[in-house]
């Protein structure tokens, strides 16, 4: 036995030593698997880092070339007559198309949806004209009428952009039907979730934490369960406040990467069958109402 452990060590060079061979090529590639997945990680962490809407609002820094663009359009809101600022929206009114027609009125449409395409990177500079006493038009509808001003113009452009709202979701009108044929004031258009707060800004510090989208989601949920308190007269009711905030809420999620794909898919799929099946009792008054 010993003689042939000395044999097998003396000719061992002329012959493939797999085993030996296996444990280096291990110990070769360990680290170098080690930098790769790091590499990954920073490549993927970076990717992230560059998205703007992934990024905490707290971080959120602007170009010196963003911020003049962004202020231009924003000094863009204001609202004149002949190059001066007008006291008298009779007298706008009077003198502009509500349709839309006159380049003054389109000059602060086009301007207010610029700041809207800007996104999170807009709403920095907003905030701090939120006193803006300059006339504009009043948003969120564009219409003219009463003393609106550049401050309200931008209030609005931020709760566009946080309260996302979707297509599908009836919008309309200053109040609905809920639950047991009671008349409420739309959500949106009453005491919203930055007056519960104590205001926009004070909403934006409290939740600087959050990333452009997970913002989105937090404003959706606050007004998904603002329609929930309200609940629905008839059970079709649902596919026009419910369902199209609860699809958009998971549709921010899978941005987000979180594994919403079988809910959302399934959900889409209700609204545009208007499945009945689906509507949840407890949105409705615990007995039937009569309703137009």
């Amino acid at each position: 036995m010993f003689r042939c452990v000395i044999w097998a060590a003396k000719f061992s060079h002329q012959f493939p030593r797999p085993i030996f061979y296996f444990w280096r090529l291990r110990s070769i590639l360990n680290p170098l698997i080690l930098v790769v997945t790091a590499f990954i990680l920073v490549a993927l962490s970076a990717d992230e880092a560059s998205d703007p809407l992934k990024v905490q609002y707290l971080e959120i820094r602007l170009t010196h070339a963003e911020q003049q663009e962004i202020t231009k359009l924003i000094d863009l809101l204001e609202f004149v007559s002949d190059g001066e600022e007008s006291d008298s929206f009779d007298e706008l009114i009077a003198e502009y198309p509500y349709d839309g027609s006159d380049a003054a009125y389109q000059k602060v449409q086009n301007a207010y949806q610029k700041l809207k395409d800007y996104r999170v990177q807009s709403l920095p500079l907003l905030v701090q004209h939120l006193k803006d006493k300059r006339s504009s038009l009043s948003f969120p509808y564009g219409a003219m009428g009463g003393r609106f001003t550049v401050g309200n113009a931008c209030y609005w452009n931020i709760y566009s952009q946080l309260v996302d709202l979707p297509e599908e979701y009836s919008r309309h009108g200053y109040s609905r039907l809920g639950r047991g044929g009671k008349i409420h004031r739309q959500p949106q258009d009453c005491a919203n979730l930055f007056d519960h707060a104590g205001g926009i800004d004070q909403w934006l510090k409290q939740n600087s934490h959050f990333c452009y989208i997970e913002m989105q989601i937090q404003s959706l949920k606050w007004l998904l369960g603002e329609e929930k308190k309200i609940g629905i007269p008839k059970p079709k009711s649902y596919f026009l406040y419910i369902l199209p905030l609860e699809i958009q809420i998971l549709r921010k999620q899978k941005i987000m990467g979180l594994p919403v794909d079988d809910a959302l898919k399934h959900l889409e799929q209700a609204l545009q069958e208007r499945d009945l099946s689906i509507v949840p009792k407890d949105l409705l008054a615990d007995e039937p109402q009569d309703l137009p």
